[in-house]
Parts: structure tokens; C-alpha cells; sequence
């Protein structure tokens, strides 16, 4: 038989054992749930408000006839590159370049492009969709999460058959220049910044795009007609 001080936990064992239980979340809890949450809520909110969740907005960039989404997507990246060129210029940021194949990028370019018109949605518009009910998001989604898991099953042989041979892309705009990453990143959102002032003098937002509404999963048709009927 083993006595109680044979029993007894180390007291180095025992203050392990607590600190772990009052550190709190595990620190990929805090990163992508927590900082998640933070940010996406905002974001969800400014991208319903932009009218990114309307179907009829994403086709009709398509078809050239709308350019919320170019307008909207531009100023997404020239803030993102104006944030991460200060945080990189702070010490708090790298970049991180990534080099995609060739053929990866006009064929997937091409399949998420042609499903977008055909959808009015995409990977990431698809949760707003939800959020705003959206008819047939739901749908949409279904066919996304299908789709990621046969490429899932399908990803070493297209590799080989179609991606493996053609050349990667490589570079980055800071090393083509021979200037530093923060300026690169500032000037790039800047020549940005003027582009989507020009685009706007050129093509602005019509006076009744404002007041579109995505259909939601609660319209029926008679509410379609009667909106059009009201509008006529």
C-alpha cells in the first residue's frame, strides 16, 4: 500500500494544472472565434448596407451594367493595403506573397466567375446572403460546401492533369519596384484611391440603385409585381 504522501501531486504538477485552468481560451479560440467575432460583425453589417447580399448587384457587374461590386471589392483592397503597409511600416505585420500556378488561377478565376453570374453569389457573399434571407442562399451554400469537398477528393489528380506543368507567379509589386513593402502597399492603395475617384466620375451609381432590395426567402411573387407595379 502507498501512503498519502506517496499519493500527493507535485506541487509544481498542481500550479501547471491550475494555471491551465484559468488561462482561459487556447489561443486559437482567441485568434479566429473571438477576433472573429470582432470583426465580422462589422463587416457583415457594412456588406448587407453596400448591397454586396443582392443577387442582382453581383450580375449586373457581370454584365457591366452595375459597378457597386468593382467599387466596393477597390476599396476593400486599397484599405486593406493602406492597413497592412502602416502595421508592416510599425514592426506589427509581414507579408505574406503567395505564389499561385498559372493555370490555377485562370481556371479558377473562370469557374468562380461564371458561378457567381450564374448564382449571384459567391464563397463569401453566400453567409451575408444568409444572414439577410436571401431566397435560395441556403441553396447556394449546398452547392459550396459540395463543391469544396470534391475538389477535396479530386485535388492530387488535378494537379496533375491540369495545374502541375504550368509555370507559378511569382514576385511582388515592393521587389518589381526596389522600394520597401510600406511604400509599395501606400502608394498602391493611393493610385487606388484615384482610380475609384475617376471610375466614379465616369460610371456613377445610378439615382434608384439605392433603393433595390435583395429578394428575401419570405417574398413571394405577388410582392415582386406589386414592388414593380409601385416603382412604375
Amino acid at each position: 500500500s502507498h501512503s498519502p504522501a506517496d499519493m500527493a501531486v507535485p506541487a509544481e504538477t498542481l500550479t501547471k494544472t491550475l494555471e491551465a485552468q484559468h488561462a482561459g481560451p487556447p489561443p486559437l479560440f482567441k485568434r479566429f472565434v473571438l477576433m472573429g467575432g470582432v470583426t465580422g460583425v462589422p463587416f457583415g453589417f457594412a456588406f448587407d448596407r453596400s448591397r454586396m447580399s443582392d443577387p442582382d448587384v453581383i450580375r449586373g457587374q457581370f454584365n457591366l451594367t452595375d459597378h457597386r461590386m468593382l467599387k466596393t471589392f477597390l476599396s476593400a483592397v486599397a484599405t486593406g493595403a493602406s492597413v497592412i503597409g502602416a502595421l508592416n511600416a510599425l514592426g506589427l505585420a509581414a507579408p505574406k506573397v503567395k505564389t499561385p500556378h498559372a493555370a490555377a488561377a485562370v481556371l479558377g478565376g473562370a469557374l468562380l466567375g461564371s458561378g457567381m453570374h450564374i448564382a449571384g453569389s459567391c464563397p463569401g457573399t453566400v453567409f451575408g446572403q444568409l444572414g439577410a434571407q436571401v431566397k435560395d442562399a441556403w441553396w447556394v451554400l449546398g452547392g459550396g460546401i459540395a463543391g469544396t469537398a470534391t475538389y477535396a477528393l479530386l485535388h492530387e489528380r488535378i494537379m496533375k492533369t491540369f495545374i502541375g506543368a504550368s509555370p507559378k507567379i511569382t514576385g511582388s509589386l515592393d521587389r518589381l519596384l526596389g522600394v520597401s513593402y510600406p511604400v509599395a502597399a501606400l502608394g498602391f492603395a493611393a493610385v487606388l484611391g484615384l482610380g475609384l475617384w475617376a471610375l466614379e466620375k465616369v460610371l456613377p451609381e445610378p439615382a434608384s440603385s439605392s433603393a433595390s432590395q435583395p429578394a428575401r426567402s419570405g417574398d413571394g411573387a405577388d410582392g415582386a409585381d406589386g414592388g414593380a407595379d409601385a416603382g412604375d
